[in-house]
């Protein structure tokens, strides 16, 4: 079967500078070729399976309990799992062994910052094992303005989630695209790459190619391919990487259904999706 492509609009067909390729989960035989920015080395792909939330539902969260993580093969790698479907917290483990590897928690009390601690003792509901934790990593907003996401760790530096401007989706060819990237801390120092001390780790891909089946354009929280630069290992742990990429998709739920509020209450249409 013959394979088709899909090219940016500022990518030509025969350019070869610089170009990666993927393939998609909804379509094997499709392949995704992106232009990242110049400091970015596409490595390792992982696919987040989650559906999200749409525009036109009572305001609520997701349907889904456990999202898988998977391979670029399709073997899961990682599952992240709440409890029950009023629960913001999670589990990020090993779908290979079941190892407990991270957990996320969103305090009930008002201007707490959900944070993600690494290591086995997380359990996901506040309470951790001192034995087997070994870090607390708050994740904060940049500003009120903005939806950035700053986030700091002693062993790995400090880093920001960020939503990619129009010329960024526009090369990289999806509607949706979110970038993580390190601030400091950076350990490799030769890369003539960095931008002014910036490095782009990983990259959230979403377009009708890549973002989780059953999902839309118009979806709030839905996963994508997770592309992480081949470096990334020197500069960041994977895990890290994953839980707060899925912390940004659940503060993306959470805009959406305080917007599905508002047009519930006024009569309005609530927004508020990944881009």
């Amino acid at each position: 079967m013959a394979t088709t492509s899909v090219y940016p609009d500022s990518v030509s067909k025969n350019e070869t500078t610089y170009l990666s390729t993927y393939s998609t989960p909804s379509n094997p035989n499709t392949e995704l070729l992106i232009e990242p920015s110049k400091s970015f080395r596409p490595g390792r792909a992982l696919q987040i399976e989650t559906r999200g939330i749409g525009i036109f539902l009572w305001p609520r969260g997701s349907k889904d309990l456990n999202t898988p993580i998977l391979a670029s093969d399709g073997t899961a790698v990682y599952l992240s799992s709440r409890p029950k479907l009023r629960s913001s917290n999670c589990i990020l483990s090993s779908a290979a062994t079941g190892e407990v590897l991270a957990s996320t928690t969103y305090p009930a009390m008002p201007g707490r910052k959900p944070f993600v601690t690494l290591g086995p003792g997380s359990t996901g509901d506040g309470e951790k094992d001192d034995e087997g934790r070994t870090e607390d990593i708050e994740v904060k907003s940049k500003g009120f303005t903005t939806r950035t996401r700053l986030f700091e760790s002693r062993k790995w530096g400090k880093f920001q989630w960020r939503y990619g401007n129009s010329e960024e989706k526009k090369n990289a060819g999806v509607h949706s695209l979110l970038i993580l990237e390190k601030l400091s801390g950076i350990t490799n120092d030769t890369d003539n790459g960095h931008n002014n001390g910036i490095i782009r780790i990983a990259e959230l891909l979403r377009s009708d190619e890549t973002r989780s089946k059953g999902s839309r354009k118009s979806s709030a929280g839905n996963g994508g391919k997770l592309v992480l630069d081949e470096r990334a290992a020197q500069e960041v742990d994977e895990v890290l990487v994953v839980a707060t990429c899925l912390l940004m998709l659940k503060k993306e739920i959470d805009r959406r259904r305080a917007m599905q509020y508002t047009a519930v209450t006024t009569g309005g249409v609530g927004g508020g999706g990944g881009d």
